[in-house]
């Protein structure tokens, strides 16, 4: 996808209503595809808001965790430079986003003791631009992969990925081997979480917050652990990530 494709599936979407946090950050985000420049995109006011993490202080002690296995993370930490990203001072060759992202997926290696490239399916809900599907990628992944996220988010990913060609697989998916939601599934109203992956997925990688807008996060995901009592669970308060959790299933 080029550009200028990108810019005309944006300006064929249907209207939409303001109505709320995200509505705002899309309807942002559709202008910012028809009056910037997407090699910049990395740098627009609403996706640094959504989905870009720079040098935030958290993102130090997660470089200096991977970096204790430079070997495993050396490749899939290559900042490939696609929208412009701000690099890590410290790390030039990558940027927070990159570190933020495989720090999550180090979770779940740690528990399940499973080498990435034996996954035939991932779900992700929330997926943003593409930097975990980028991550998995070049760690070997080369299953089905399939994404819940708005349809703005989608078409940046879309055109993000190309960049460094991948595509996505699959678009709809029942029972996935690896379900990842990082601050997505947390973040959405309890009546949008019912998809069908996020009860069937043979494994689960989730990051989330005790609230978000009066929702609280632990009891739903306390009964979503007693739904699948046939995995086993460890869920967590974050060692680097302040005011949030990990929930890992296998």
């Amino acid at each position: 996808m080029t550009a200028d494709e990108l810019r005309v599936a944006f300006a064929a979407l249907p209207p939409l209503a303001a109505v709320t946090t995200w509505d705002q950050h899309r309807l942002a985000l559709r202008e910012h595809v028809k009056t910037s420049d997407a090699e910049d995109f990395l740098n627009w006011s609403t996706v640094s808001a959504t989905m870009f993490v720079g040098e935030a202080p958290y993102i130090k002690k997660e470089w200096q965790s991977l970096s204790s296995r430079a070997d495993f993370w050396e490749n899939a930490l290559q900042e490939p430079g696609i929208g412009n990203p701000p690099r890590l001072s410290y790390a030039p060759h990558t940027s927070g986003n990159l570190v933020h992202q495989a720090y999550h997926l180090q979770q779940w290696l740690d528990w399940s003791e499973r080498d990435i490239r034996d996954i035939d399916s991932i779900y992700e809900v929330g997926a943003g631009y593409g930097t975990m599907a980028l991550i998995l990628h070049r760690l070997g992944f080369d299953g089905d992969y399939a994404v819940h996220d708005f349809v703005e988010v989608n078409l940046l990913r879309q055109w993000y990925l190309s960049q460094v060609d991948i595509e996505s697989k699959k678009q709809t998916m029942e029972k996935p081997d690896l379900l990842i939601a990082a601050c997505s599934l947390s973040e959405m109203h309890p009546s949008s979480r019912r998809l069908s992956p996020v009860e069937t997925a043979t494994s689960y990688l989730i990051v989330f917050q005790p609230r978000w807008n009066k929702v609280n996060n632990h009891s739903y995901f306390d009964e979503l652990m007693d739904r699948r009592s046939d995995l086993f669970w460890a869920k967590y308060y974050s060692e680097s990530y302040p005011n949030h959790w990990y929930l890992v299933g296998i």
